[in-house]
């Protein structure tokens, strides 16, 4: 995927969302780019490898906030500790809590 074509195509739709869902609320362009220091520094901090797609992303903008009006791309910088990332961390435990009921709790036991 080329990424700057795949920013600069959606950029218009994420505008538009964005005036949709956040009316009065200035628009966020994509952050500038993540150099390698910060996108490694992000994975250690976390103990993963990202994606090649997101790492290519992250290289081309490191983070987008609002990018689909109400949900926002998380950059290096909130993976190294943000209330965005706290936010996102608190809603995906939640959520597969709920997806895997009890089967979760058999297998935490």
């Amino acid at each position: 995927m080329d990424i700057p074509a795949f920013i600069d195509a959606y950029r218009p739709i994420a505008k538009q969302l964005h005036d949709v869902t956040n009316p009065g609320r200035p628009y966020v362009e994509p952050l500038p780019p993540a150099g390698e220091a910060e996108l490694t520094t992000a994975e250690s901090r976390l103990r993963v490898t990202f994606d090649h797609q997101h790492r290519l992303f992250l290289g081309q903008a490191n983070g987008w906030p609002a990018f689909t009006g109400t949900i926002s791309v998380l950059g290096t910088s909130d993976y190294l500790g943000s209330a965005a990332y706290e936010r996102a961390r608190r809603t995906l435990e939640a959520l597969s809590g709920a997806a895997l009921g009890s089967y979760r709790s058999s297998v935490v036991s």
